[in-house]
């Protein structure tokens, strides 16, 4: 159930992850993100780079990690986040309009 609320499609692992295909991607840096010290701040972890570098094996096979250590997690790309994220905006401001609107009361001409 965990793994469902989290949208792990697929189940991956940092084991897996074939860190000579990204040379330049500390191996070390990676595995410490697997102790969670960044959930215990609230911090997030955004893997960022050109398309087929593995970058969804890594955030999940972290969050497979995170669920297994009884995290809860929520796993989305950047195309879904930024879409949801500017529906929200847009109605946070229409509630924002109605609440002024609201306050202004009823006016008579």
């Amino acid at each position: 159930m965990a793994l469902q609320a989290a949208r792990l499609t697929t189940v991956k692992s940092l084991s897996g992850y074939d860190f000579t295909f990204q040379p330049g991607l500390d191996r070390h840096r990676v595995m410490a993100l697997a102790g969670f010290e960044f959930i215990e701040r609230r911090q997030c972890v955004h893997f960022l780079g050109p398309p087929d570098t593995e970058k969804s094996h890594l955030a999940i096979a972290l969050g497979f990690e995170a669920v297994k250590a009884g995290k809860s997690v929520f796993f989305a790309t950047l195309a879904e986040l930024v879409p949801a994220i500017t529906s929200l905006l847009i109605a946070l401001r229409f509630s924002a309009r109605l609440i002024v609107i609201q306050k202004a009361g009823p006016r008579l001409s």
